[in-house]
């Protein structure tokens, strides 16, 4: 009885979290209240349901707004692998990027230690914020069966097309049929409809051009173009142009490596499907080249006086004349959201959270870097241009600031290699296609993306990708064994 509990909780918090967003009750009490129970009934099943139930819960997590109980619980979830015995480092690359990614860490800290200032509390954030996560997409290697893998996906879909309402009555709400950040879901985040939908987009284009029409276990052509065509209305009323483009081109670049490695695919068909799609997408942006020439400019002109812009003038500009680039200042010092929760002296942030009470004021490099970047003022004129063009934060810049150089090379090599590895997990074995591909074009696409914001601190991406991750390399990992 108490698993059957535990194998419904999911969708009882993902359908509790659509109704308060359907009712536009998410700031009223009833709808916090839900907000909260649905947070606690996750955490507690996290501890102690079996680990089958585990990542679905996770997901559940991920479609509520907050990032403090997302970030416990994948800081429980690694305690109960590394107990279980399933947190392993094979004799492989990505091992020793991981590996290099964390003596760069170490170096760091030890480095600011000595030279810049002491906060070990910081660490400690940042080892929560970053840290979890890059052990979890790395070490995590439990055994997962396949009807563990088919349940988890159904309900994956079923977080995905909740959103189809939700934003459609937020769209009512807003009163004008048009995209912006009012397309929010259940998230309150426009960018993580956009990121969601277009990883479930692009898995969809890669199901059509890259595998035959008939596997076993795979969504037949027919459904994955209806897949497509739903997630593709979620992207365009998200606009979330960044984040849905970056993983749309980490698509394009999957495809472009399956093609070149030519591992249980045909070149030929691959090239004849790719090449329609060229001449598809070349027709749309011909239609819509004033769109395009539209969105170039206002591009352009965002960056030119963009918070952002002057940032990384500071981090690669003049950063050189005050610390040490290659060995870095120190993990949670500066850029990273651990420095930025400490900051709300030299940030516009919260101020009341018992995170910023406990870790202010900022530290010196991060006021430094930071100071008049983010005010009042400007995060009341975000709503008119691009809040990721503006914003003063990159996961590259404080990676770079706080770890050096080679933890930034070891980073890039390490998503990249990550994004391979789940690419040939999901040709090798198609029962893990939707999960391996969906990490692929995601590791892929955070490359782009950590230039504009720290998206592997956010655990409303960290944790679903966590999730795919694993499960692809576990049911692999137990066909292994049999």
């Amino acid at each position: 009885m108490t698993n059957v509990v535990w194998d419904r909780a999911p969708w009882w918090i993902v359908a509790g979290a659509a109704l308060v967003a359907l009712a536009g009750w998410e700031h009223q009490a009833l709808g916090i209240a839900v907000h909260h129970a649905g947070i606690l009934a996750a955490l507690l099943g996290i501890l102690f349901a079996p680990l089958r139930c585990t990542f679905a819960l996770l997901i559940a997590m991920s479609l509520l707004s907050g990032d403090t109980g997302l970030m416990g619980a994948q800081a429980i979830l690694l305690l109960r692998l590394a107990a279980r015995g399933q947190l392993a480092l094979p004799a492989n690359l990505l091992s020793y990027l991981l590996c290099a990614f964390f003596i760069s860490a170490i170096g760091s800290a030890l480095f600011g230690l000595v030279a810049v200032e002491m906060r070990p509390l910081q660490w400690f954030v940042w080892a929560l914020t970053l840290g979890v996560p890059l052990v979890l997409l790395g070490a995590a290697r439990p055994a997962i069966r396949q009807d563990t893998a088919h349940r988890l996906l159904r309900f994956v879909l079923f977080c995905l097309a909740v959103q189809i309402p939700i934003g459609a009555l937020q769209l009512y709400r807003h009163g004008a049929l048009e995209p912006g950040d009012w397309f929010s879901g259940t998230w309150e985040d426009a960018n993580m409809v956009g990121l969601w939908a277009a990883c479930a987009t692009t898995v969809g284009i890669i199901r059509l051009v890259v595998l035959p029409r008939a596997v076993d276990g795979l969504l037949r052509p027919a459904q994955a173009a209806m897949l497509i065509c739903a997630a593709l209305i979620l992207v365009w009323f998200a606009s979330a142009k960044i984040v849905a483009g970056s993983v749309l081109v980490g698509g394009a670049a999957i495809i472009a490596l399956l093609w070149i490695r030519g591992d249980d695919i045909s070149r030929g068909r691959v090239a004849k499907r790719a090449a329609l799609g060229v001449v598809a997408i070349a027709v749309i942006a011909f239609v819509a080249r004033s769109w395009m020439l539209e969105n170039v400019d206002a591009f352009v002109t965002n960056w030119q006086d963009s918070g952002k812009h002057m940032l990384f003038d500071r981090l690669f500009g003049t950063f050189d004349e005050r610390y040490n680039a290659v060995v870095g200042i120190g993990p949670g010092m500066l850029g990273s959201r651990a420095a930025n929760v400490a900051s709300p002296d030299v940030l516009f942030k919260e101020v009341a959270s018992v995170a910023s009470q406990l870790l202010a004021p900022a530290p010196k490099p991060e006021r430094w870097a930071m100071r008049g970047l983010w005010t009042l003022e400007l995060a009341e004129a975000i709503g008119s241009r691009s809040a990721l063009i503006s914003m003063p934060f990159s996961g590259w810049g404080s990676v770079r600031a706080e770890l050096g150089w080679p933890a930034v090379v070891a980073l890039c090599l390490f998503l990249l290699t990550l994004s391979v590895r789940m690419a040939s997990l999901a040709i090798s074995d198609p029962r893990t296609f939707g999960f391996a591909a969906a990490a692929a074009v995601v590791c892929m696409g955070l490359n782009a993306m950590l230039v504009f914001d720290n998206v592997l601190e956010q655990p409303h991406i960290t944790a679903p990708l966590i999730v795919m991750a694993i499960i692809a390399r576990g049911v692999h990992a137990a066909r292994a064994t049999t």
